[in-house]
């Protein structure tokens, strides 16, 4: 009887918790199309007023999209505008939080008291942590390090560029260890599932990614 009530008060327990990240999921989505909604409608005004502007004022310091530098812009220029080191900072730490959350390593700050396997998994976890910080320490706090500036400084250098990558990549490792020594994460599939799972569930935050810098760089070129 005792263990039935426990298979049920854990099946209850992962219920509630899937309908908690559902409707947190569904809250993500409705906040992210929001923003999408308000930077289109943003974007279309800029493009329109500076259009109407211009037309108005042609010898005003503006220029429109609708001119010929402007459509040559737009054609040519436009998609290469958006490779910057934000969308590839945004892809690596959307796989790392995926990572982190499908291995469970995030429940362990939650979880209490772990498992023999969680505690042998955070101890590999420490030790590949610990080794990366010995390892960034011999690379930026020694005399004439080499992640260091050409001046001798940490910011900005090499390092200081790098931080938002070392971290994805560090957490992604990180979480790859623990899953594979708790077993949360199985075989060569689940390490595909596992790092792509961030990317599935981010996915409005490339939408959004794509029209803010559409409007920032629209913006440099109207130049405001």
């Amino acid at each position: 009887y005792l263990a039935l009530l426990q298979e049920r008060l854990s099946v209850t327990t992962s219920q509630k918790r899937e309908r908690n990240r559902r409707h947190i999921e569904r809250r993500f989505r409705r906040f992210c199309a929001l923003l999408i909604v308000i930077v289109a409608a943003v974007e279309v005004l800029v493009v329109l007023g500076s259009w109407i502007i211009t037309a108005v004022r042609p010898d005003i310091a503006m220029r429109s999209l609708f001119s010929a530098d402007g459509l040559r812009w737009l054609f040519g220029q436009s998609t290469k505008a958006l490779a910057t080191d934000v969308l590839v900072w945004l892809i690596m730490m959307c796989v790392a939080s995926g990572a982190v959350v499908y291995s469970r390593l995030c429940s362990v700050f939650v979880k209490h008291p772990l498992s023999y396997r969680q505690w042998v998994a955070l101890r590999f976890v420490f030790v590949e942590v610990l080794a990366y910080v010995v390892m960034i320490s011999l690379l930026t706090l020694v005399p004439h390090a080499a992640l260091l500036s050409v001046t001798g400084h940490l910011f900005p250098s090499s390092f200081s560029t790098s931080i938002v990558p070392q971290l994805a990549i560090l957490a992604t490792i990180c979480s790859l260890t623990y899953g594979w020594v708790c077993g949360t994460v199985r075989g060569l599939d689940g390490m595909l599932t596992m790092l792509s799972k961030g990317i599935e569930h981010l996915a409005p935050l490339f939408v959004l990614y794509i029209l803010v810098a559409e409007l920032y760089f629209t913006l440099l070129f109207i130049r405001f």
